[in-house]
Parts: C-alpha cells; sequence; structure tokens
C-alpha cells in the first residue's frame, strides 16, 4: 500500500512539472515572439562614447558593461533606436548627466562597441523613439 502511494504522489509531482515547465515555456515562446516597440519620428545627433562609471542619476551605478544612453534631459528607462551604419540597436536611459560640447547625448563605450560607433570623437548617428508598451 505504502509503494503504491509514493508512486502517485511521484506520477503527480512529475505532471505538476510538467505542467509549470509547459507554463515557463509558453511565456518564454510569448516574449521571445513579441514584435519589437514601433518607431516614433526619425531624427539624427551628434554623439560619442561617454562614461561608463559613476552614479548615473537613474538609481543605479553605472558599472563598467553597462549598456545604454547617457542624456541630460529624458527620462530613465526612455528606450530609443540608435543606427549607425546600418546597424540598429534598442537601448534606454541609464544615466543623466553633462555630455562633451556639442553632442545631444553619450553612449556607454559598451553600447557604443555594440553599435560600432568610434569609441573617440563625435559622429553623427540615427535615432528614433521607441513607443511605450
Amino acid at each position: 500500500m505504502k509503494g503504491t502511494l509514493l508512486q502517485r504522489q511521484l506520477a503527480l509531482a512529475a505532471i505538476a512539472a510538467l505542467g509549470v515547465l509547459g507554463v515557463l515555456e509558453h511565456a518564454h515562446l510569448r516574449a521571445a515572439t513579441a514584435p519589437p516597440p514601433r518607431r516614433i519620428g526619425a531624427y539624427s545627433a551628434l554623439v560619442g562614447a561617454g562614461p561608463t562609471r559613476g552614479a548615473g542619476g537613474c538609481g543605479a551605478p553605472l558599472a563598467p558593461a553597462t549598456q545604454g544612453i547617457v542624456e541630460p534631459v529624458l527620462p530613465c528607462g526612455v528606450e530609443l533606436y540608435l543606427t549607425y551604419r546600418h546597424r540598429t540597436v534598442l537601448a534606454s536611459v541609464v544615466a543623466h548627466g553633462p555630455v562633451a560640447s556639442g553632442r545631444a547625448f553619450d553612449l556607454t563605450r559598451p553600447l557604443a562597441a555594440r553599435i560600432g560607433l568610434p569609441l573617440h570623437g563625435t559622429v553623427r548617428l540615427g535615432w528614433s523613439y521607441a513607443a511605450a508598451s
């Protein structure tokens, strides 16, 4: 009798585990197939690679691996599409602060490297807002 009860409990636990895995997989597939936010506007700006450390002003310090935008005005978390030499990335404002004279905003060095921006100097890139979800 005890062996049969144990087998039933193990079978129920296995079924529950498969159910949880199914729900997690469905959520993952749904997130992976969600369409990207639509673009709003089409602008260009002079930008450069900026800081990789510091307070940031958005609640978390900038770490050397942080990928994001340093912008003096836009709210933290605002997402922008950035396009440079036919490469487009979706990035968010991760810090506030002054940027070099003549620049609209800075990219953290990891984000600049990801999009192919030179790590020194100023370049023009295209950008647009990402619609809020």
